[in-house]
């Protein structure tokens, strides 16, 4: 079996990483060509929670042209700016039974991506794993959170269990989930308190919840976020964290009002601790990052807050429209 991985960035390092261990082929493909070349020359090297150092040696590409052989698998995880480039880019490598799997923050990708190849050939997950790309062919490993696979609708299929057992053999805790587009959006809950806040001020994750005016301005990003949410027909519980936490069969106590949920997700983000989110790295180093789709939804539905949060990241960065073309430079941001 050949797994793509598509966007190896810090995330997808990490997971490309574990399951080279599997029966699994596994290649990496990015448009941050520094990072692809070290992995090339001294192969890619994570820290892991216990300060250890693991190097993994496997192929690592900056250009789809020099992937060797089709892709059974391919494991999306570009920005959501990037999605429909990069899955374009990728299907003269893919076969009629090539199956591909999100893994993407945000709503939407899997829209986007069906668009393109078809549902019949795409699937979804949620991860809580964390890690940051440190500097090339180097990523940290910041948490070692679940990974829920599932068909967009319905239940876990054969497909999905066969993937799920990829990734338990790779060590990587992981779970065939369903109700997928519930889960997608609880995890969205929790990133739109974070993420947009974070890289405009340069906040670590766990200290929104000591700063009164940060807290409170995430309590709101996150209440519109909910309102948006329950007119699409979904409910939240106070302990919305808990299957990333203790796994999808975790059962959640009944669906209530806004105020309480508030209060779950204050405490999954003082759990969270120091670190920096994924947005605030590319934003340091110029390039686009991923607000736009945890904190702008659809333009319609974007209420007040999130859209101010979604102007102020467009005025300290491009815009998504002038950063597509240069998610295939290889002089331009990482997929991952």
């Amino acid at each position: 079996m050949h797994i793509l991985i598509l966007g190896a960035g810090a995330l997808g390092s990490l997971v490309g990483a574990r399951l080279s261990c599997t029966r699994a082929r596994v290649s990496l493909l990015s448009t941050n060509r520094a990072h692809m070349e070290a992995i090339q020359r001294r192969g890619l090297v994570i820290e892991e929670l216990d300060e250890r150092f693991t190097r993994y040696e496997l192929p690592a590409f900056s250009e789809p042209d020099a992937i060797l052989g089709k892709a059974d698998w391919v494991l999306v995880t570009v920005k959501t700016y990037a999605t429909e480039a990069a899955v374009r880019s990728v299907l003269p490598f893919c076969s009629g039974s090539t199956l591909f799997l999100t893994l993407q923050n945000g709503v939407g990708n899997y829209e986007r991506i069906s668009q393109i190849v078809g549902e019949a050939s795409n699937l979804v997950g949620v991860t809580a794993q964390g890690a940051t790309l440190v500097e090339p062919g180097r990523v940290r490993h910041g948490g070692n959170g679940l990974t829920v696979l599932g068909e967009f609708t319905g239940e876990p299929s054969s497909r999905v269990r066969s993937l799920v057992d990829c990734f338990l053999e790779a060590g990587l805790k992981t779970e065939a989930g369903g109700n997928m587009q519930q889960l997608i959006w609880q995890k969205l809950m929790v990133n739109v308190g974070i993420n947009a806040i974070t890289a405009l001020t340069g906040i670590r994750n766990g200290g929104i919840h000591s700063l009164p005016d940060a807290r409170e301005l995430s309590r709101a990003a996150v209440e519109e976020a909910v309102a948006v949410a329950e007119r699409k027909g979904f409910r939240f519980a106070e302990d919305v964290e808990k299957p990333f936490v203790h796994g999808a069969g975790h059962r959640p106590r009944p669906p209530y009002g806004n105020r309480r949920h508030q209060r779950g997700c204050r405490r999954l983000r003082s759990r969270v601790g120091p670190c920096r989110p994924r947005q605030r790295d590319p934003h340091q180093t110029g390039q686009n990052t991923a607000v736009e789709s945890l904190n702008r939804f659809t333009p319609i539905e974007t209420l007040l807050l999130n859209r101010i949060l979604y102007s102020s990241i467009l005025r300290v960065e491009p815009t998504s429209e002038n950063i597509r073309p240069a998610a295939t430079d290889n002089k331009g941001g990482d997929r991952g």
